[in-house]
């Protein structure tokens, strides 16, 4: 009988606590989602003014790179460069880089899985493409980083 009520309140116990924390987990995956939207503005914000310029200072921008992706997409990028397999940009999904697309940036979360994110812009062209780039988000050393970029066909790269 007291080994009875002992496991109920053992079991008890256990769901006030998993309810509690998943209360927390709840709140600060809303907050977290703020600020992976707010870190990818600023990430898509700094790529494409550096990229956009005439003469594009390349140390600036893998600087741009290694504050925002993580370390996996990083040599994974460098790979592919090395061997020439890449022939647009793949944060842009474009051989076309214009300051213009700043103006129709958005950002959205999926609605399903929670480290993938949709970002879009239209093309400042005749006609007006929108374009998609999916990303994974992943959390590296406590900071918010794109592990993976989707390419057009929908595969990772």
């Amino acid at each position: 009988m007291k080994t009875n009520r002992l496991l109920l309140f053992f079991i008890v116990a256990i769901t006030v606590l998993y309810c509690f924390n998943f209360k927390n987990l709840y709140s600060q995956g809303k907050y977290s989602e703020e600020l992976i939207i707010k870190k990818l503005r600023n990430f898509y914000t700094s790529y494409i003014t550096e990229s956009s310029k005439s003469y594009v200072d390349i140390t600036q921008q893998q600087i741009i790179i290694n504050n925002y992706c993580s370390i996996h997409l990083i040599r994974h990028l460098d790979s592919l460069n090395k061997e020439r397999l890449l022939d647009y940009d793949p944060f842009l999904n474009s051989q076309i880089i214009m300051l213009e697309c700043l103006k129709t940036l958005t950002i959205k979360k999926d609605s399903v899985m929670d480290n993938l994110y949709y970002v879009s812009y239209n093309l400042p062209n005749q006609n007006n493409d929108l374009i998609t780039i999916k990303l994974i988000i992943v959390k590296e050393n406590g900071a918010y980083k794109i592990e993976n970029i989707f390419s057009p066909r929908g595969k990772k790269i």
